[in-house]
């Protein structure tokens, strides 16, 4: 869980709220830690990958902060933000979109990786 974190308080959090659980007799019950799939990541379009990156870096993104920020058509990012829901990368509230702490860390990696954020 600490190389999930790397100091990031917020993700280290959601991560521990991951491996807390109940079972079926109701009693409290500690699960081993397992970061979020990165596979499907490599797999994504490009415009999807631009879109990840705009919505990091934005923080609160709108749609319309997006568009300006990678010039992509509207129905890309639209295409785009609804897989990022689907696939539990995003959350929305009132029409803006953020990474969540489940994906911040491996979408951060993945675009480092990839050359579309700086590792500083």
């Amino acid at each position: 869980m600490r190389l999930q974190a790397r100091g990031n308080p917020g993700v280290a959090l959601a991560a521990w709220r991951r491996c807390i659980g109940v079972d079926t007799t109701g009693r409290a019950v500690v699960k081993v830690f397992a970061p979020p799939s990165t596979i499907e990541l490599d797999t994504l379009p490009d415009h999807t990958i631009f879109v990840l990156r705009a919505v990091v870096q934005l923080e609160f993104a709108h749609p319309d902060d997006i568009a300006r920020s990678t010039m992509l058509e509207p129905a890309d990012i639209e295409d785009a933000l609804r897989l990022g829901l689907n696939r539990g990368y995003f959350r929305k509230l009132e029409g803006r979109y953020w990474v969540t702490w489940a994906w911040f860390r491996p979408i951060t990696r993945f675009l480092q990786r990839r050359y579309f954020l700086s590792s500083s």
